[in-house]
Parts: structure tokens; C-alpha cells; sequence
């Protein structure tokens, strides 16, 4: 399915500067235990413009790995299309890793199924559904997969 230009509710939104400011002045403190457990910040080089960036994410285990979705119509997203380096804040620790976007659909339903299984929380980012099982909605999940992205990182 390709992405049309109209995207979804709740898809379009992005948090205001200072939350992600917070976000990151949090899991570079002592304090970091509040939020470490379920956010990183990503820091990499634009693979165009050789920028530095810091990008806080929500992220969940999956085996060594970690898996980071994200909103297309971000951009940061695109320095991973083929496998690139970068390094996260994992706990209180900064580790080398590499990261690998992928926009297939079905990869990508799949992958937010199971991170909303894993955190329920989420959903309401997306406005998907879960129901008494702790189960998101596949049909929403479908729906919204072609205007999100996931990440696999894989740890040095």
C-alpha cells in the first residue's frame, strides 16, 4: 500500500520541542531510571548533510535487538534506510549499535502489533484500539502500518 497525502488522526502530530528537550535532559541525568526504561535517545550523522542529531524514541526489547517505530512523515528515519551506525542512550549508558528502517507494510503491522502488546501505553499515540486481552486492534494496526516506520537496531 503506498502512503496517500492525507494521514490519519493522530498520526500527524509530534510532541512540542520542550517534551523532547525534557525527555533528553532526563536520560542524561542520575534520574534517568524514570524514563530509561522504555525511551532512548538515538544519536547519529545525517547521512546527507552530516548533521549531528539526538532523537528521543520509545523502544522495546526484542531478543539482542531493539525495535524503535516511528511516524513517515519524520525524516530522521531515512538515515537508516540501509543499515548505518549510530549510538544510543540505553539505560544510563551510551552504546554503538546499528540501526535499519523498514517500511514494509506487513513487517511494519507486525511490529506495532506486538510493541503495543508490549506496552499498551502507546496505543493512544496511534489511536489504536486494545482490547481486554491486551490486544491492539489488527484492523486499525493494518490501517495506520503504510504512515509508520520501524527500526531494528542491533547492539555492537
Amino acid at each position: 500500500m503506498t502512503q496517500t497525502a492525507t494521514i490519519p488522526a493522530k498520526l500527524d502530530v509530534t510532541p512540542p520541542r520542550f517534551v523532547n528537550s525534557t525527555v533528553k535532559l532526563l536520560l542524561r541525568s542520575p534520574l534517568h531510571g524514570v524514563l530509561s526504561k522504555s525511551m532512548t535517545i538515538l544519536y547519529f550523522t545525517g547521512r546527507r548533510s552530516g548533521k549531528a542529531y539526538q532523537v528521543p524514541v520509545q523502544y522495546m526489547p526484542d531478543g539482542d535487538d531493539i525495535i524503535v517505530l516511528s511516524k513517515r512523515f519524520r525524516t530522521w528515519w531515512k538515515n537508516f534506510q540501509d543499515p548505518a551506525p549510530l549510538s544510543l542512550r540505553l539505560r544510563g549508558k551510551t552504546v554503538p549499535a546499528t540501526a535499519h528502517a523498514t517500511t514494509d507494510d506487513d513487517a511494519v503491522a507486525a511490529m506495532l502489533s506486538r510493541f503495543m502488546a508490549y506496552d499498551p501505553r502507546g496505543a493512544k499515540f496511534y489511536d489504536v484500539p486494545i482490547d481486554e486481552a491486551g490486544q491492539p486492534d489488527m484492523a486499525r494496526v493494518r490501517e495506520i502500518a503504510p504512515y509508520i516506520v520501524s527500526i531494528r537496531i542491533t547492539l555492537d
